[in-house]
């Protein structure tokens, strides 16, 4: 998913760092960010992933960041070293950003050398601080971090925190006339990782007509039933 980031270190009461284009959510990026550091001069890494590629990264998730980085073919994902935007393929401008820029990050992580720390910022209104990561500490609960404690804050679909939905399912919509089944619709090619419609939430069974949201409504959820897996049929309200 094209979140938008900014990797970067602390610059008095802000930041200044590149912009990293791919899931720079807590649980992409986030968790990257937090793996490179272990084993690694912190300064190093920073070298490496802002003073060394000044124009930014489509992203170094996935990817090994002992490998020379540089821009290739969507084709050869996950081969090599992290895609950035100013090698390979690609050689673009120099972009520094700051917690003032308008490159439309949802999610910043800003470095403090001296203290070992990694502050994650949420934008909001403002940059909102979430959590700041002791990078020789313990791995935090990164799906807290981007959602909340109580997932407060989650605009996920079920799935994603509950692995007994299907994600072929929930995350495409179910189609007419069907929950979660094996074999049906959008989980016709995956069979038995499918749960079967008696074992789905209640209000994903037996749809009838067209009227599941695949999309969280402005206004919310419809029913608490459905709260989180992002449909309700209309006729049911809170």
């Amino acid at each position: 998913m094209g979140t938008r980031g900014i990797i970067a270190r602390v610059r008095g009461d802000g930041f200044e760092g590149r912009y990293h284009h791919w899931d720079s959510y807590p649980t992409g990026l986030g968790a990257t960010l937090y793996h490179a550091a272990q084993g690694r001069n912190v300064g190093e890494l920073l070298r490496l992933l802002i003073d060394e590629h000044p124009a930014g990264w489509s992203t170094i998730n996935g990817y090994d960041l002992d490998q020379p980085a540089g821009y290739r073919n969507e084709s050869q994902a996950g081969e090599g070293g992290p895609l950035c935007f100013c090698h390979g393929q690609r050689n673009e401008d120099a972009q520094t950003v700051t917690d003032r820029s308008d490159v439309g990050a949802e999610w910043a992580y800003a470095f403090n050398e001296d203290g070992g720390t990694m502050a994650v910022l949420e934008a909001a209104d403002v940059w909102r601080l979430r959590a700041v990561v002791q990078l020789d500490g313990p791995e935090p609960d990164w799906a807290a971090i981007e959602c909340g404690v109580n997932l407060e804050r989650c605009g996920h679909y079920r799935w994603y925190h509950d692995s007994s939905i299907c994600p072929k399912c929930d995350g495409a919509g179910v189609v007419s006339g069907g929950g979660h089944r094996v074999g049906f619709g959008p989980c016709s090619a995956y069979g038995s990782e499918c749960v079967p419609n008696a074992h789905a939430p209640e209000a994903l069974r037996e749809a009838e007509g067209d009227d599941w949201h695949v999309y969280k409504p402005e206004g919310g959820w419809i029913c608490d039933a459905c709260n989180g897996t992002g449909k309700a049929r209309e006729e049911v309200k809170a």
